[in-house]
C-alpha cells in the first residue's frame, strides 16, 4: 500500500471499491439448503456498526447503527413487524 495520512496507511485508487449507490441495511433470512431471504430494513441513510438485538420487551430483534457521517447519534429500527 501506498500513502501515509496521519499514521493510517491508504490503499491504491485501483483497490478501492466503488461507492454504493444506494446504501441499505438488510438482513438475510437462512431458509436452509443453501437459500437466504434478503429483507431490506433501511435504504439511502448510509450506517456502520449495525447491530442486532432485542431492545424492548417483545422480544423480537431490533437494529442498532450509527450514522456514516460526523453526526453523533444512533439510530435503531424497530421491528414491528
Amino acid at each position: 500500500m501506498t500513502g501515509v495520512s496521519g499514521g493510517r496507511r491508504k490503499a491504491p485508487a485501483e483497490r478501492r471499491p466503488p461507492p454504493p449507490s444506494a446504501p441499505r441495511g438488510f438482513l438475510l433470512r437462512n431458509l436452509g439448503e443453501g437459500a437466504f431471504e434478503e429483507t431490506v430494513i433501511w435504504q439511502g441513510i448510509p450506517t456502520h456498526e449495525a447491530k442486532v438485538a432485542a431492545l424492548n420487551a417483545d422480544g423480537r430483534p431490533d437494529t442498532l447503527s450509527k450514522p456514516h457521517s460526523p453526526e453523533r447519534h444512533i439510530d435503531v429500527w424497530w421491528n414491528e413487524a
